[in-house]
């Protein structure tokens, strides 16, 4: 089933949108970064003080507002750049509200992520371990897990003391999510788990990051007739910018290329990344 992408969930992400469960309003942002510089292999920095960030108090209509309210407002509660952090009470309703994949879920992980509040970050892992699967005739509703997944890989070109979501071991738990010995079920947040997994430092997830752009070629796995095309498209184009990060290149793949064109940037990309080396959990 295709996936919307939404203007909402857009609003977490510095370069991509992402899908997110109907009525949201369709808008995709693509993006084509300038090389950069191989991400660390050093452990991620730690994790800030709770008590840095001045306190937010959660809007009283933060998910009766319509969307386009939300998104207004959503730039006067959480600046851009700007580090804030919830009341315990109002981090538990939404928590609660992550449950419900549909569209409050989705504000709800918006809320935390935008927030860079370690609080919120393991609120936010909490989530992606409760490991939900999702039914494929309601596919679209993983956009909340998606998010959680993908706001561990924010802001990590900005300074230390800049904030961000992390919980305790963030990128060591957000591996083994993504591909490690108990995967979250569903694709997509399995591949934006690996992916900040990757932009946190952490390379395990390299060889299943190289899959993900494989898939659908003469050199990977044929896709099965539950697999979505939109989705494995939206997936590749995060894996390929996360792996052309790592190796400090210009992203060039392409989900629409030709099969020789895909298995020939998969593999440029191969020959520039190191060899992950296993760490201990």
């Amino acid at each position: 089933m295709p996936r919307a992408l939404s203007s909402i969930v857009g609003l977490v992400f510095c370069v991509a949108a992402c899908h997110a469960p109907a009525p949201v309003e369709s808008a995709e942002t693509r993006s084509a970064p300038a090389p950069v510089a191989a991400a660390s292999a050093e452990a991620p920095p730690p994790v800030p003080a709770v008590d840095e960030a001045p306190l937010l108090a959660l809007p009283s209509d933060w998910s009766e507002r319509s969307d386009l309210a939300f998104e207004r407002a959503l730039e006067g509660w959480l600046p851009p750049g700007e580090a804030r952090r919830f009341g315990t009470e109002d981090l538990a309703v939404l928590e609660r509200a992550l449950a419900g994949g549909d569209v409050t879920a989705v504000r709800a992980a918006v809320l935390l992520a935008r927030t860079r509040d370690a609080r919120a970050g393991d609120v936010l892992l909490a989530r992606l371990e409760r490991r939900v699967a999702v039914p494929a005739s309601l596919s679209s509703r993983d956009a909340a897990d998606v998010v959680a997944a993908a706001s561990f890989g924010m802001h990590t070109a900005e300074p230390v003391d800049a904030g961000r979501p992390l919980a305790t071991n963030a990128a060591a738990r957000l591996v083994n999510l993504g591909a490690g010995r108990t995967p979250h079920p569903d694709f997509c947040v399995r591949v934006e788990c690996a992916r900040s997994a990757l932009l946190l430092g952490r390379d395990e997830g390299i060889p299943f990051l190289l899959s993900v752009l494989r898939a659908g070629t003469t050199a990977g796995r044929v896709l099965t007739p539950e697999e979505s095309l939109d989705d494995l498209a939206w997936a590749q184009r995060r894996a390929a910018e996360a792996l052309s990060h790592r190796a400090g290149t210009e992203p060039k793949f392409r989900p629409e290329a030709s099969v020789s064109d895909r298995q020939a940037e998969a593999a440029r990309l191969e020959a520039l990344l190191p060899r992950p080396q296993e760490k201990k959990r």
